[in-house]
């Protein structure tokens, strides 16, 4: 699960054995190949975006009026964080984080988080203290981390124990 400029977006990952780009070449690369089929960034002719995995390796020049892109390899290529909760999520609201979805054989649906929660308060510190920013730090500590969620579900609130993995 993922969110970008085009908005949500499912996908399953697979790792490339090379990728090469500019004459470059990229060896043992995560991609995530989309399975969007509406939209503004669905395309039959496309398979995923690279994004930043790729171009966080280099300092890319953007010539718009050659129409080419130059690629110093002298970039850095800074990994992501891994998100060990299985929470796909949002802030849209001030008093609250919303679980747009649940990954499969998570930490999240092993605590028995789903599609349409909302956290309102994460180790205490209710969620209009944090930003969408700050929770994804919070989901992306070490593996075992505990955080003590408390989650709404419609009328319902209850407080429960996400371990990462």
């Amino acid at each position: 699960h993922g969110e970008g400029t085009g908005g949500a977006n499912t996908g399953q990952l697979q790792r490339l054995f090379r990728f090469t780009i500019g004459g470059h070449d990229i060896a043992k690369l995560d991609a995530d190949f989309t399975q969007m089929k509406t939209g503004s960034f669905s395309s039959w002719t496309e398979a995923g975006d690279l994004g930043f995995t790729v171009l966080g390796r280099f300092t890319p020049t953007f010539d718009y009026a050659d129409e080419k892109l130059y690629l110093d390899p002298g970039g850095r290529a800074w990994p992501l964080p891994k998100n060990h909760s299985g929470i796909r999520f949002t802030k849209t609201q001030p008093n609250a984080i919303d679980v747009i979805a649940v990954r499969p054989n998570s930490a999240a649906s092993a605590a028995g988080i789903a599609s349409d929660d909302k956290i309102v308060a994460v180790n205490g510190k209710a969620a209009r203290d944090l930003s969408s920013s700050d929770f994804y730090d919070l989901v992306t500590a070490r593996g075992g981390t505990m955080l003590r969620l408390t989650v709404q579900h419609g009328t319902t609130t209850r407080t429960l124990d996400l371990i990462l993995r």
